[in-house]
């Protein structure tokens, strides 16, 4: 081959591997994007995976065990609810019963793992819920949160006269403004009366001298 037909072949030489070369790129970059367009990517497979229809309300939910406030006229706004943040345990607990007592020494309570209840004493004289073979209804007893009847509290007649009466189980006064808690109860004094309820069962009782409300 003359050397004028080498130097006109080189450069169309050169010419035809370029394109091919180029051509190549192009058919890899084609084939890349048809891979990224046909077949779906992380993205997409995360999408393909979420549910279609959304969950019930009820499936893997626990119902809130926190109560509601209920409004007993002259009883305290937090009855019934959660204990309040002011609350402070009862201090004086005897054998495993917490005892208290109000400024005006009408009303005491007791609370323990398995028993609760308040006596109002002026009911014992007035008996404004009646008698029964063991005598007058004073005592306003009430439920644990174990019952499997949690059901408003009872107001019943009892024999025994309450722990704050005896020295040995002697209550802590509970003063006008205070609340008071002693596991699942909690006792709201006021210049009303006495509100006690069950933070678990949210049932409970506002007491006084001329009457009982129970919740």
């Amino acid at each position: 081959m003359s050397n004028s037909v080498r130097r006109r072949f080189r450069p169309l030489f050169a010419s035809v591997l370029a394109g091919g070369l180029l051509t190549g790129c192009v058919s890899s970059a084609n084939q890349n994007a048809t891979s990224d367009s046909g077949s779906p990517g992380a993205q997409d497979s995360a999408a393909i995976a979420l549910p279609t229809a959304r969950p019930s309300a009820g499936s893997g939910a626990s119902p809130s065990a926190t109560r509601s406030p209920v409004s007993i006229p002259g009883a305290y706004p937090g009855a019934g609810g959660p204990r309040p943040a002011n609350a402070t345990p009862i201090t004086a607990v005897h054998s495993g019963y917490a005892v208290i007592i109000t400024p005006s020494k009408n009303i005491s309570c007791e609370f323990s793992d398995t028993t609760a209840g308040c006596g109002v004493m002026n009911y014992m004289n007035s008996k404004p819920y009646g008698s029964d073979e063991l005598g007058p209804k004073w005592w306003v007893r009430m439920k644990n949160s174990a019952s499997a009847d949690q059901a408003k509290p009872e107001i019943v007649s009892r024999s025994e006269p309450p722990l704050s009466q005896k020295p040995e189980t002697s209550g802590q006064q509970v003063e006008y403004g205070t609340v008071v808690y002693h596991g699942d109860y909690v006792c709201a004094s006021e210049d009303a009366g006495l509100t006690c309820w069950n933070t678990t069962t949210g049932h409970g009782a506002f007491m006084n001298r001329d009457a009982t409300t129970t919740f």
